[in-house]
Protein backbone atom coordinates (compact mmCIF):
# COMPACT_ATOMS: atom_id res chain seq x y z
CA UNK A 1 0.00 0.00 0.00
CA UNK A 2 2.66 2.59 0.92
CA UNK A 3 4.31 1.56 -1.84
CA UNK A 4 2.12 2.61 -4.22
CA UNK A 5 1.43 5.62 -2.57
CA UNK A 6 5.24 6.82 -2.64
CA UNK A 7 5.09 5.66 -6.10
CA UNK A 8 2.20 7.52 -7.40
CA UNK A 9 3.78 11.11 -5.01
CA UNK A 10 6.89 10.12 -7.31
CA UNK A 11 4.79 10.52 -10.52
CA UNK A 12 3.12 13.74 -9.33
CA UNK A 13 6.75 15.23 -9.02
CA UNK A 14 7.88 13.64 -12.38
CA UNK A 15 7.07 16.58 -15.04
CA UNK A 16 7.64 13.57 -18.05
CA UNK A 17 5.24 11.40 -16.13
CA UNK A 18 1.37 11.03 -17.41
CA UNK A 19 0.44 11.53 -13.55
CA UNK A 20 2.57 14.46 -13.48
CA UNK A 21 0.90 16.97 -11.09
CA UNK A 22 -2.67 15.44 -9.93
CA UNK A 23 -2.09 14.27 -7.11
CA UNK A 24 -1.93 15.94 -3.88
CA UNK A 25 0.82 14.43 -1.26
CA UNK A 26 -0.93 17.01 1.23
CA UNK A 27 -4.24 15.32 1.42
CA UNK A 28 -3.90 11.67 1.19
CA UNK A 29 -7.06 9.38 1.88
CA UNK A 30 -6.50 5.32 1.81
CA UNK A 31 -9.17 3.11 0.89
CA UNK A 32 -9.35 -0.66 0.85
CA UNK A 33 -11.67 -3.76 1.22
CA UNK A 34 -11.99 -6.83 3.24
CA UNK A 35 -8.15 -7.67 3.91
CA UNK A 36 -6.90 -4.05 2.24
CA UNK A 37 -9.06 -2.20 4.70
CA UNK A 38 -6.86 -4.34 6.93
CA UNK A 39 -3.84 -3.06 4.81
CA UNK A 40 -5.28 0.81 4.62
CA UNK A 41 -5.58 0.73 8.60
CA UNK A 42 -1.96 -0.37 9.08
CA UNK A 43 -1.09 2.35 6.57
CA UNK A 44 -2.49 4.82 8.54
CA UNK A 45 -1.35 3.55 12.11
CA UNK A 46 0.65 6.61 12.81
CA UNK A 47 3.71 5.20 12.30
CA UNK A 48 6.77 7.40 11.08
CA UNK A 49 6.50 5.74 7.44
CA UNK A 50 7.18 8.75 5.55
CA UNK A 51 3.54 9.74 5.01
CA UNK A 52 0.94 11.51 6.84
CA UNK A 53 -2.58 10.11 5.33
CA UNK A 54 -5.24 12.62 6.11
CA UNK A 55 -7.96 9.32 6.26
CA UNK A 56 -8.83 6.17 5.58
CA UNK A 57 -11.98 4.33 4.35
CA UNK A 58 -11.82 0.83 5.31
CA UNK A 59 -14.80 -1.40 3.68
CA UNK A 60 -15.71 -4.67 5.51
CA UNK A 61 -12.47 -4.89 7.48
CA UNK A 62 -10.66 -7.93 8.62
CA UNK A 63 -8.81 -6.87 11.68
CA UNK A 64 -6.42 -8.91 12.68
CA UNK A 65 -3.62 -8.17 15.53
CA UNK A 66 -1.29 -6.09 13.12
CA UNK A 67 -4.20 -3.81 12.72
CA UNK A 68 -4.23 -0.45 15.00
CA UNK A 69 -6.62 1.63 14.93
CA UNK A 70 -5.71 3.23 17.66
CA UNK A 71 -3.30 5.44 16.51
CA UNK A 72 -4.07 7.02 13.46
CA UNK A 73 -2.77 9.91 11.13
CA UNK A 74 -6.63 11.51 10.52
CA UNK A 75 -10.23 9.89 10.81
CA UNK A 76 -11.71 6.89 9.65
CA UNK A 77 -14.65 5.68 8.32
CA UNK A 78 -15.65 1.69 8.62
CA UNK A 79 -18.38 0.73 6.67
CA UNK A 80 -19.93 -2.90 6.89
CA UNK A 81 -22.62 -4.61 5.78
CA UNK A 82 -25.50 -6.88 8.72
CA UNK A 83 -25.25 -9.81 6.76
CA UNK A 84 -21.09 -10.12 6.26
CA UNK A 85 -20.07 -13.33 7.02
CA UNK A 86 -16.46 -13.32 5.66
CA UNK A 87 -16.11 -10.04 7.99
CA UNK A 88 -18.38 -10.45 10.90
CA UNK A 89 -19.73 -7.46 13.23
CA UNK A 90 -17.80 -9.22 16.24
CA UNK A 91 -14.57 -9.19 13.88
CA UNK A 92 -15.50 -5.64 12.65
CA UNK A 93 -16.60 -3.49 15.76
CA UNK A 94 -13.19 -3.81 17.80
CA UNK A 95 -11.70 -1.56 14.84
CA UNK A 96 -14.27 0.69 15.84
CA UNK A 97 -13.50 1.05 19.28
CA UNK A 98 -9.88 1.78 19.06
CA UNK A 99 -11.17 4.30 16.77
CA UNK A 100 -13.01 5.81 19.75
CA UNK A 101 -9.70 6.25 21.40
CA UNK A 102 -7.30 7.08 19.27
CA UNK A 103 -8.13 11.36 19.64
CA UNK A 104 -8.63 11.56 15.40
CA UNK A 105 -12.33 10.37 15.44
CA UNK A 106 -14.34 8.50 12.87
CA UNK A 107 -17.59 6.33 12.25
CA UNK A 108 -18.91 2.94 11.92
CA UNK A 109 -21.69 2.26 9.48
CA UNK A 110 -23.51 -0.75 9.48
CA UNK A 111 -25.68 -1.21 6.09
CA UNK A 112 -28.92 -3.60 7.12
CA UNK A 113 -28.80 -6.61 4.60
CA UNK A 114 -25.64 -6.04 2.89
CA UNK A 115 -23.01 -8.72 2.49
CA UNK A 116 -19.03 -8.92 2.10
CA UNK A 117 -19.06 -8.00 -1.53
CA UNK A 118 -22.01 -5.24 -1.76
CA UNK A 119 -19.50 -2.61 -2.72
CA UNK A 120 -21.50 -0.68 -4.68
CA UNK A 121 -24.06 0.49 -2.09
CA UNK A 122 -21.08 1.92 -0.30
CA UNK A 123 -20.42 4.32 -3.16
CA UNK A 124 -22.42 7.42 -2.46
CA UNK A 125 -21.47 7.45 1.38
CA UNK A 126 -17.60 7.00 0.42
CA UNK A 127 -17.03 9.54 -2.48
CA UNK A 128 -18.92 12.31 0.62
CA UNK A 129 -16.58 11.37 2.96
CA UNK A 130 -13.86 11.89 0.49
CA UNK A 131 -14.86 15.31 0.03
CA UNK A 132 -15.77 16.21 3.46
CA UNK A 133 -12.55 14.71 4.89
CA UNK A 134 -10.09 15.67 1.65
CA UNK A 135 -11.72 18.51 0.24
CA UNK A 136 -13.30 20.33 2.96
CA UNK A 137 -16.92 20.52 1.80
CA UNK A 138 -19.06 21.17 4.63
CA UNK A 139 -21.89 20.13 2.98
CA UNK A 140 -20.96 16.93 1.92
CA UNK A 141 -20.23 16.26 5.43
CA UNK A 142 -24.06 17.07 6.31
CA UNK A 143 -25.04 14.95 3.71
CA UNK A 144 -22.99 12.29 4.36
CA UNK A 145 -24.70 12.34 7.83
CA UNK A 146 -28.16 12.79 6.66
CA UNK A 147 -27.89 9.76 4.81
CA UNK A 148 -26.13 7.69 7.87
CA UNK A 149 -28.32 8.84 10.12
CA UNK A 150 -31.58 6.74 8.86
CA UNK A 151 -32.31 3.33 7.57
CA UNK A 152 -31.30 1.41 5.77
CA UNK A 153 -28.18 2.50 7.57
CA UNK A 154 -27.27 1.80 11.68
CA UNK A 155 -24.05 4.50 12.32
CA UNK A 156 -22.39 5.27 15.05
CA UNK A 157 -19.74 8.32 15.50
CA UNK A 158 -16.65 8.97 17.47
CA UNK A 159 -16.29 12.58 17.60
CA UNK A 160 -13.18 14.66 18.41
CA UNK A 161 -12.20 18.27 18.36
CA UNK A 162 -10.79 18.40 15.29
CA UNK A 163 -13.80 16.03 13.86
CA UNK A 164 -16.79 17.03 13.34
CA UNK A 165 -19.62 17.25 10.97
Amino acid sequence: MLACLEWILGQNDDSESEYYGVANGSKIGLAGHSQGAGAVVKAGDGEPNGFNITTVVAMNPYGPSWVDAANQDGPMMIITGSEDETTPLSWTYPVFEAVQTNDQGGLFTVLQGAGHSDLKEYQTVVKLWWQFTLNGRVNAGKALVRILNKAPWDTQYAFTDEFDF
